[in-house]
């Protein structure tokens, strides 16, 4: 029988969850073998002589996928076992990077941020998950010594990095009818880390590596201490890890260098039928003005101009977007990651794949204590203890503004930075009818600097729990109640006020040291740090959840039967 409450409060939720369940795990009077495995390179499955001397030594396993306890490593589901070592040769501080090389999971959940992590929740945050077949890390069960750990999503998920590595002895993979056994948070499969009993003596450990590239360096350094004591009656174990791993930005790998364009100039840049007027400028106007540019080709045709214009930061206008024209006197190459020319030689662009983590930095504590002590020769208690504290961070490139009228920068015909530009007044003044409304541009906000985030997790759990074989039977039981608790914290730096930016446009700013026409958004200007307090933004989230389980567990022999024991669990 189990109890599991979870309960998960934010600042702008409280919620909770009680799920009680059973299971009868199987009955079952001839031995069931599992399928053939195939192992990965780094996995290993017991032999059939290993599981002959188990038999013969007499030693009770209770496989993960079933709740009954047998003297060999038969199952009903084919299992991967991954040992310690083959963890350890990963070099990795996070536990996804390992198992995730294995055919069952996902690629590693968490290590990498490819994508706008502001736009979704779908980025972990640093956190290492293992996803099973990709269906989700919320739907494949993590365990540790077969007991449920505590949760660091408000999915469910759970976090490795909870799990010490170095107390890892194995690692069970169950892939095939889990659910059966566990319930539906573990469709995708189970995954059960089991760690050393018994411990007696000093371990250190001391790891770094990095990329070959020569970037992306990791470091890890731990130690565990225990020993026996009351003449081996008992045993107790601490330990404690930190790693940290360097970040690996999409700039330094020519891959990200190209991927993700985005026509959104740092300069910003006026479409057609945004120049506050249902009119276009005429390609006579647009070439005047080029004609005073060195170096630059007049846009073929003539009539209404059909294309973008653009200011750079020194004021002189430049064209985009007139394909099949090429793209005329743009001065901002290498001002920021990323920006770049079309290969058709028509759009600027910015390349948004420079601005992501390839590798998220990351920084973590982890610490253990775990204690048994034989109150009878039948029976033992055990209790322990383990503690997570992380701490990641995303950068990604600046906010932006998008076309189509849902996000955009309003800049008014009178602003001075309109009025005093000689070639930008020439265009307009081509327009009919004549501009009254706002010139509506979109840019990529760099000015206002990069987008970070910090995701910091602290989790803890303790346990306690007796386990032996009931007096006069041949039943065995195990008994324990859980309680954890999991606050994640989430700062988000960089973001601004779309209000407040287009206050600062149309003159009516009123922030300290911020009024009037304060910033000038033609060209990639740099904004007054004023400014930058009254119109930027820095978010904060925090999750709280506490999980409190309830568990036991009797199995064992039923009665005899020709092939064996009719053997039972609940």
């Amino acid at each position: 029988m189990q109890f599991h409450e979870t309960k998960t409060s934010t600042f702008l939720r409280l919620g909770s969850r009680l799920l009680v369940s059973s299971a009868l795990a199987g009955l079952t009077a001839m031995p069931a073998f599992s399928q053939d495995a195939a192992p990965a390179d780094n996995a290993t499955l017991p032999s059939a002589s290993q599981a002959a001397d188990n038999t013969k030594d007499g030693a009770t396993i209770v496989v993960t996928g079933s709740r009954i306890a047998r003297r060999d490593y038969q199952s009903n589901s084919p299992i991967s076992t991954i040992n310690a070592a083959s963890l350890a040769t990963s070099g990795q501080p996070s536990l996804d990077k390992a198992i995730g090389e294995l055919p069952q999971f996902a690629a590693a959940q968490g290590a990498a941020e490819v994508g706008d992590v502001q736009g979704g929740i779908g980025f972990s945050g640093g956190q290492s998950n293992g996803d099973l077949r990709g269906l989700g890390p919320n739907r494949s069960l993590v365990l540790m010594d077969g007991r449920r750990l505590m949760p660091t999503a408000p999915d469910g998920a759970i976090d490795l990095n909870t799990i010490p590595s170095l107390m890892i002895d194995n690692v069970e993979v169950i892939t095939g009818g889990a659910s059966a056994a566990y319930g539906s948070d573990a469709i995708a499969g189970v995954v059960n880390f089991k760690l050393k009993h018994n411990f007696s003596g000093v371990e250190l450990r001391a790891q770094m590596g990095g990329t070959t590239q020569g970037d992306g360096r990791t470091n890890q350094i731990g130690a565990i201490i225990g020993g026996n004591f009351n003449d081996g009656r008992g045993n107790a174990v601490v330990s404690f890890e930190y790693s940290d791993r360097a970040a690996v930005t999409g700039s330094s790998r020519p891959f990200f260098q190209g991927i993700r364009q985005l026509n959104r100039p740092p300069e910003g840049e006026v479409l057609a039928g945004n120049f506050g007027s249902t009119g276009s400028p005429t390609i006579a106007a647009v070439n005047a003005v080029l004609a005073g540019y060195p170096g630059t080709t007049p846009i073929a045709g003539t009539g209404a101009y059909q294309g973008a214009i653009g200011l750079n930061t020194d004021g002189t206008v430049f064209t985009t977007l007139a394909s099949p024209n090429c793209v005329q006197n743009y001065q901002g190459l290498g001002s920021i990651p990323g920006i770049n020319i079309s290969s058709n030689c028509t759009q600027v662009q910015v390349a948004l794949g420079n601005y992501f983590d390839v590798q998220v930095p990351l920084e973590k504590y982890n610490a253990y204590a775990g204690a048994t002590y034989d109150l009878t020769d039948d029976i033992t208690a055990y209790g322990q203890f383990n503690f997570l504290e992380t701490k990641a961070r995303d950068t990604t490139g600046a906010g932006s503004t998008k076309a189509g009228g849902r996000i955009l920068l309003f800049v008014p015909q009178n602003s001075p930075f309109v009025t005093g530009n000689a070639d930008l007044q020439t265009i307009l003044s081509s327009i009919s009818p004549a501009p009254t409304g706002p010139l509506k541009v979109t840019k990529l906000l760099s000015a206002f600097g990069d987008r970070v985030e910090i995701f910091k997790y602290d989790v803890w759990q303790a346990l306690g729990g007796v386990r032996g074989t009931i007096p006069g039977t041949k039943l065995d039981f195990d008994v324990y109640a859980s309680y954890g608790r999991s606050q994640f914290t989430n700062i988000g730096y960089g973001d601004v006020s779309l209000s407040r930016v287009n206050k600062i446009l149309d003159g009516t700013a009123d922030g300290a040291g911020c009024t009037g026409f304060a910033w000038n958004a033609l060209g990639n200007n740099p904004v007054p740090a004023a400014c930058l307090a009254y119109a930027g933004r820095t978010i904060q989230n925090t999750n709280t959840q506490t999980q409190s389980v309830i568990e036991g567990t009797i199995s064992g022999p039923l009665f005899t039967l020709p092939a064996g024991d009719l053997k039972f669990a609940v």
